[in-house]
């Protein structure tokens, strides 16, 4: 009688399982393997939707009414603003600033003198500032401090500021190149240590032409004696529009010519200290000391 070979428990269906030994080798079911593959997609993939939907939601503005709104805004860190210099930087590289406002919030302005100043009308000029309560900066020629060695002085002492415009007035442009540019600023120095102070230093030299403002040449020769800038030619002419035109930390130029003199300046100081303008010298406005240290503390 032929033995019965069939497992008591019930045939087995060998294909039915993931993974048979058969002969050394292993059989991996393909559907199975498939099936599991794509449940593993679909879970990275359900991954990166969540965190974009809540990326999303982090980005959207926030709608806070009432209360809520107030305590939100008092959450938020107070930023602190970055001041701005008080002192002009230089626009073009190799030049020097040009002076011709400081950032200050304050009502000072600085009024500054230039033409031909004789020695009667500096004087009638020096009247009217002390009556207004006021310091000047004045941009002489070289040649008109020689000629008026006392009347500039007395500038000096009552608390003035002396700069320069040059020395013979000729304008730089028009000099044959810069040796004799560096001339006419040596002269220009040299009346103010001759006849002020020694141990004066130039500041501000005023030209004649804004083509002077950015070129290199001539700052390089100031620079090479300490001079600190260019001085603005903001020309302050109608009384009337004194109101609008002056704000706090102007740098504002007179010149005395043919149709502007003594007269239409004192009118035009008297106005701006009527306007509650504290009228300072440049040095003062930007925050420099004085020209000359050693007269500063003799007075």
């Amino acid at each position: 009688m032929r033995a019965n070979t069939q497992n008591q428990d019930g045939p087995r269906d060998f294909d039915a399982l993931p993974l048979v030994k058969k002969k050394g080798r292993v059989k991996v079911n393909v559907g199975t393997l498939i099936t599991l593959l794509l449940c593993l997609a679909i879970i990275v993939a359900l991954v990166f939707i969540i965190k974009d939907i809540v990326r999303k939601r982090n980005m959207e503005p926030r709608i806070i009414n009432g209360a809520d709104y107030e305590k939100y805004v008092e959450s938020l860190p107070t930023p602190t603003p970055t001041p701005e210099p008080l002192r002009p930087t230089a626009e073009t590289e190799g030049c020097l600033p040009v002076f011709n406002r400081a950032n200050t919030d304050t009502n000072k302005i600085a009024v500054t003198i230039g033409g031909s100043l004789s020695e009667s009308k500096l004087s009638d000029i020096l009247d009217c500032a002390q009556e207004a309560g006021a310091r000047l900066t004045f941009f002489p020629l070289g040649k008109d401090v020689e000629n008026n060695r006392e009347i500039w002085n007395r500038a000096v002492l009552m608390g003035h500021e002396i700069e320069s415009a040059g020395y013979s007035g000729k304008r730089f442009l028009e000099m044959e190149d810069d040796s004799e540019r560096a001339q006419e600023v040596d002269k220009a120095i040299g009346v103010l240590k001759d006849y002020i102070d020694q141990n004066y230093e130039l500041h501000f030299l005023r030209t004649r032409d804004m083509y002077d403002y950015d070129y290199p040449a001539l700052h390089r020769i100031l620079a090479s004696r300490k001079v600190l800038g260019i001085a603005s030619q903001k020309l302050i002419l109608d009384p009337v529009t004194l109101p609008e035109e002056v704000e706090s930390g102007m740098v504002i130029y007179m010149e005395i010519g043919n149709n502007f003199g003594v007269n239409e300046i004192c009118t035009r100081i008297r106005a701006l200290s009527a306007m509650g303008f504290e009228l300072v010298t440049m040095n003062e406005l930007f925050e420099y000391g004085p020209n000359a240290p050693s007269t500063a503390e003799s007075d």
